[in-house]
């Protein structure tokens, strides 16, 4: 996206407090105003109090001097205060969209990026924009203002001034655009090497267990020394760039005034109409000149950070999130697939041809070896991703015409891994719906007999679970999300190997539990262990992605040979 794109996206969220930016940049004109006067009436001092021996003249000069300064200094803060507070609020606003899309990207657009680079662009890089745009952008606007209203006051009281003036300008353009050219790019790779950054610091959290398991300390702590580095020496370079413009543009300062003042006092021999006055206001003008076109510079040089950030957030703002056309309710929960395919590269089709019908309140099992298909049938059912082929329906509606929101109402996934939030037990079951009450909680628990193990807990539902629930075994993870799954309203439930890694007497609880769900709702399992399945209304034997046995626990072992052969290994497992 280009910079005047990402920077239409900031200003749009501003536009919800745009009146503090309008007062704020009408202030402007009379900071500028203010900063004027103050030499204007040094000017007049000299050349009507001082010279004339106006003592009275002096003192009235003096005092408006004082007041000038003293307004300038309330008016600048007033400005400051007035877009710092609409900034801070754009940014919040900012932060929540980015947050907001990210939540909601497709799954393809998750896995072509690192999670901690996509946290990133949410944290470090609004935060980028909020030190150095806000600030930036609002002194950039007054220091324009002070540069065209200085040039304007000194071309009104001497045209020949105006013109010496304006000299100075051609090499601080040349100057300040080389540098932010070069400055741009170093900021992009900077917020870049940035993401990769937070991206390798969230992975060494989320995955020290596996790092201190395999002894991969060094090796994560190598990976993220190289980056380290990296963004150590482009900062650098960028602020070395930086600090070599301010100085460049203070050293041309003095050396104007030098050029200046020598020029001044051949010129003034022949133009006795500058008079004493002019030449001092003029003096303190050209420094109040230089203050903003060296803050200029130095802030066109900071705001390349900003811009470099936004391009990243307009990077991820910019990615299409699944269309929804949705305008569908369901009517009941029976589900059907017809004709089936999905394929993650077109050369290698995952499903093929699936055709099942499962109806409202009745259970189907997915069995087949790892790599048959059936996560991925999961995934489809779930709306995670779209078939390639053929279409799933709900209540006789095609999945892709209901409403985003309400199937995520009526269909709940048990997945292997669970979710399980830093809250207490009551939200992780909740997931903080409102209409699900603490009564119709217990009532579901005690008639899954699962109150044993909220009893187990020291506070009960209010008992604060760890982030991932770390202090609770893999088969109490798996019991926290039964019950989110049980008290949710949805009339779909779908368990993803509900039983896998867990003890036989946990399995046991768990098989109950999803007996309990098959008399209550419309059922999809998938299971590895067949003793989990043997109640299901159907089940479906997948391999290499295609449907090889459909029926019930006797009907496929008398009709499906590869059901057989499970069956079979099972029952010599068990011996």
């Amino acid at each position: 996206m280009s910079d005047i794109k990402n920077l239409g996206t900031f200003t749009d969220l501003a536009k919800k407090y745009k009146k503090r930016f309008i007062f704020s940049f009408l202030l402007m004109p009379l900071s500028v105003c203010l900063t004027i006067l103050g030499p204007a009436f040094v000017q007049q001092a000299i050349d009507d109090g001082f010279k004339a021996d106006r003592a009275d003249l002096l003192i009235k000069y003096a005092t408006l001097f004082i007041v000038v300064i003293i307004a300038d200094a309330l008016v600048s803060t007033l400005i400051n205060v007035l877009i710092q507070s609409g900034g801070i609020r754009s940014l919040s606003e900012l932060r929540k969209k980015v947050v907001e899309h990210v939540s909601f990207m497709g799954r393809w657009d998750y896995e072509k990026r690192p999670s901690g680079v996509l946290v990133s662009r949410a944290t470090s890089d609004v935060e980028s924009i909020g030190e150095t745009f806000l600030q930036g952008v609002s002194y950039l606007i007054t220091d324009s203002l002070k540069i065209i209203g200085i040039i304007g006051y000194i071309f009104y009281e001497n045209s020949t001034l105006g013109w010496i003036t304006l000299l100075v300008f051609p090499p601080v353009i040349i100057i300040v655009n080389f540098f932010r050219i070069k400055l741009r790019k170093l900021y992009d790779g900077i917020r870049s090497v940035n993401g990769y950054l937070s991206a390798s610091i969230n992975e060494s959290v989320a995955m020290r267990k596996e790092i201190q398991l395999f002894n991969l300390g060094d090796v994560q702590s190598q990976g993220f020394s190289n980056l380290s580095h990296e963004y150590r020496d482009k900062s650098i370079k960028a602020i070395s760039m930086d600090a070599f413009l301010y100085s460049f543009l203070e050293g041309l300062l003095y050396l104007t005034l030098a050029i200046f003042a020598l020029f001044l006092i051949i010129y003034s021999d022949f133009d006795p109409g500058i008079k004493t006055g002019l030449l001092v206001a003029w003096i303190q003008l050209l420094h109040q000149l230089f203050d903003p076109i060296k803050e200029m510079g130095s802030r066109f040089a900071v705001l390349q950070a900003a811009f470099a950030a936004m391009g990243k957030i307009g990077d991820i703002l910019s990615i299409a999130l699944p269309i929804d056309k949705g305008t569908q309710d369901i009517k009941n929960s029976s589900v059907q697939l017809k004709d089936l395919g999905f394929h993650y590269i077109e050369s290698e089709p995952v499903l093929k041809n699936i055709n099942l019908n499962i109806p409202q309140g009745s259970s189907l099992a997915l069995v087949g070896p790892t790599g048959s298909g059936k996560s991925t049938l999961l995934k489809l059912l779930a709306r995670l991703y779209e078939p390639t082929q053929g279409e799933i329906t709900v209540g006789d509606i095609k999945l892709g015409e209901i409403q985003r929101e309400v199937l995520k109402h009526h269909i709940v996934m048990v997945p292997q891994e669970p979710a399980i939030f830093h809250e207490s037990l009551h939200f992780n079951i909740t997931l903080g719906r409102t209409d699900i009450s603490l009564s119709m909680i217990e009532d579901v628990v005690e008639r899954a007999g699962l109150q044993h193990f909220v009893k187990s807990l020291e506070n009960g539902y209010d008992s604060i679970l760890d982030e991932g629930g770390e202090s609770l075994s893999a088969g109490q993870r798996q019991l926290v999300a039964l019950m989110r799954a049980l008290v949710s309203p949805a009339q779909i439930l779908i368990f993803d190997e509900a039983t896998a890694n867990i003890d036989t007497e946990t399995e046991r609880l768990i098989q109950s539990t999803i007996n309990f769900a098959m008399t209550k709702k419309t059922v999809i399992i998938v299971a590895h262990r067949l003793s989990t399945i043997r109640d299901a209304d159907q089940i479906a034997v997948l391999l290499k992605g295609e449907l090889n046995g459909l029926g019930s626990h006797a009907e496929l072992i008398k009709d499906c040979y590869y059901y057989r052969c499970l069956h079979e290994l099972e029952d010599i497992h068990n011996v």
